[in-house]
């Protein structure tokens, strides 16, 4: 079935795939901010270890475990990027020196 709605729509069946796939993390507890990282092969090499570990740690350390829910992912679609991570969806690259400011403004400001 994939196969034919791709040929109808001109995506590959990736391309819906990944997308079907994709929407299955945006679900979260309600009421609480929701921070997707991707740990597939391209975010792997641009960094998404320490990404990970820093944003786990920012939570822990800020007492945000009840109001922060962390989820990973293999591919967010966008390889190229760097380090992807969403939060409540609204995608970022993020670079692992820059974990900090992006915690600050994405996720501190906005809870």
């Amino acid at each position: 079935m994939v196969n034919r709605i791709s040929e109808l729509l001109g995506f590959t069946k990736y391309d819906i795939l990944i997308e079907d796939y994709s929407n299955i993390y945006n679900l979260k507890r309600e009421g609480n901010m929701k921070i997707t990282m991707c740990i597939g092969s391209s975010c792997h090499v641009h960094g998404s270890r320490p990404v990970v570990e820093q944003i786990q740690k920012l939570v822990e350390d800020h007492g945000l475990q009840d109001k922060v829910e962390l989820a990973s992912t293999f591919c967010m679609g966008k390889c190229r990027q760097g380090v992807c991570v969403t939060v409540d969806g609204e995608f970022h690259s993020v670079k692992p020196d820059e974990v900090n400011e992006f915690f600050e403004e994405y996720v501190l400001k906005a809870l």
